[in-house]
């Protein structure tokens, strides 16, 4: 059997760019204008509903990767029907 890993790589980048790169530069330009905390609420109420559905997809298509490893998908022809069990 082959290793299947998952990709924390891509997981921590896609956490990284849809996250704490935009919250971070939210406070930068918070402290430089002084318009604290305006924009670090507006970029909290836009990024983290953002991340989370940007992050959640990518970690479920590396489960999917790994499922599909351990378990693979049986072809139409060999899947059990009602006439092969001996049903009527």
């Amino acid at each position: 059997m082959d290793n299947t890993r998952i990709n924390i790589q891509r997981l921590s980048m896609s956490i990284l760019i849809t996250l704490l790169l935009p919250l971070v530069l939210a406070v930068l330009v918070d402290y430089s204008l002084g318009w604290m905390p305006w924009t670090t609420i507006g970029a909290s109420l836009v990024f983290i509903p953002l991340s989370t559905i940007v992050v959640t997809r990518a970690t479920l298509s590396e489960l999917d990767k790994v499922i599909r490893q351990v378990a693979p998908v049986e072809p139409e022809s060999v899947a059990t029907t009602p006439e092969s069990v001996g049903m009527p």
